[in-house]
């Protein structure tokens, strides 16, 4: 796919380059200034290579403690269901959601080494997982979703001294 641009400012350039990322995730801008064509060039994006790196970057911190026993054990995790991004934003959520399902499941599979001897290898499916974060996008209290501000007035607080 080539586009053709007609001279325009810097501004107006890289406002059309985000326009382009923001609708066509999957492919990146080839820029040739000389003769302004520029050149959409499909991007290879894997989730479940992202999911591994969040999953990496988890065990790797340090400042979350997590055990060593879930820490050895999560390498027993296998994700299925890999397929392109399903919700198109800049932040990476399926991968953040199935990494710390990852995590969770490390330490259930700790605990139950620990209490009956053995360890299971875990699957979790990224579709599932995305799911997962779609129940608190869509969930509904009085058919007031989490962007009405009439939900606050039916929710508890959270802190021990507002659930009182």
């Amino acid at each position: 796919m080539t586009i053709t641009e007609s001279s325009c400012d810097c501004r107006r350039r890289d406002l059309r380059e985000s326009l382009f990322h923001a609708f066509l995730p999957g492919f990146c801008i080839k820029r040739n200034d000389g003769d302004q064509i520029r050149t959409l060039i499909p991007m290879t994006f894997s989730t479940l290579e992202s999911t591994q790196n969040a999953l990496k970057v988890l065990i790797d911190d340090i400042s979350l403690n997590i055990p060593n026993e879930a820490k050895c054990l999560v390498q027993r995790t296998t994700f299925t269901n890999v397929s392109s991004p399903i919700i198109p934003c800049p932040f990476r959520q399926l991968e953040a959601a199935a990494a710390l399902k990852a995590v969770e499941a490390a330490v259930a599979n700790a605990i139950g080494e620990k209490r009956f001897g053995f360890a299971q290898d875990v699957t979790i499916d990224l579709q599932h997982a995305m799911l997962f974060l779609f129940m608190a996008y869509i969930a509904t209290v009085d058919g007031f979703g989490k962007q009405d501000n009439e939900v606050k007035k039916k929710l508890k607080g959270t802190r021990c001294t507002e659930s009182r």
